[in-house]
């Protein structure tokens, strides 16, 4: 497109100045932090795609509880005939099969677990609000490192710290998210 753009210019008559690049998307745009945020809280195991545990254990009232009982009575019933000088002893065995079905229709209102179950919500939301936040911090040094080596390009110095600290903050953020950040590059242009 540059050499079209040349030769058109030179064909015209015109003269082409420079052609002006702009800057990359920043690492703190909205949409770029959402993304980056939500992929380390998914490899974390973090997010809340499954739901409360709450609501799975109040809904785990309609299960049934089933249970079978199989028993055997040996000489329920002894009978003893006599006649003619004979003898005769009778014994009948028992067998019983049961099955019953119950549920726990309380624990709709309350299930007794709830208590435990919100404690680990609680820590899971926490260490989500920490996790999100250290990709925040995260990406704040890489935005630095970015903007330190477009200012070095115009003629600026380059800051070694802040490059090492830029490049510590991306091998951090690969490891965050579980694959590295050339995924979230492609999906910011």
């Amino acid at each position: 497109m540059r050499i079209w753009t040349r030769v058109l210019g030179a064909t015209l008559g015109l003269t082409v100045v420079r052609e002006a690049w702009a800057d990359p998307p920043s690492y703190l745009d909205q949409a770029y932090v959402a993304e980056a945020s939500q992929r380390a809280l998914e490899h974390a195991g973090l997010d809340d795609r499954h739901g409360s545990m709450a609501v799975r254990a109040r809904a785990a009232a309609w299960l049934p509880t089933v249970g079978v009982s199989v028993s055997r009575v040996q000489g329920g019933s002894l009978t003893e005939t006599t006649s003619n000088f004979t003898s005769r002893l009778l014994a009948n065995d028992a067998f019983s099969f049961s099955v019953h079905m119950s549920l726990a229709l309380d624990r709709l209102v309350f299930d007794p677990r709830e208590a435990a179950i919100e404690r680990v919500e609680i820590i899971r939301r926490e260490r989500a609000e920490a996790m999100e936040a250290l990709v925040v911090e995260l990406l704040g040094r890489m935005e630095q490192a970015r903007i330190n080596r477009v200012e070095a390009a115009r003629g600026a110095a380059l800051n070694a710290d802040v490059q090492l600290t830029g490049a510590i903050a991306r091998a951090r953020m690969e490891l965050l998210i579980g694959a590295a950040l050339d995924v979230l590059d492609r999906s910011r242009r």
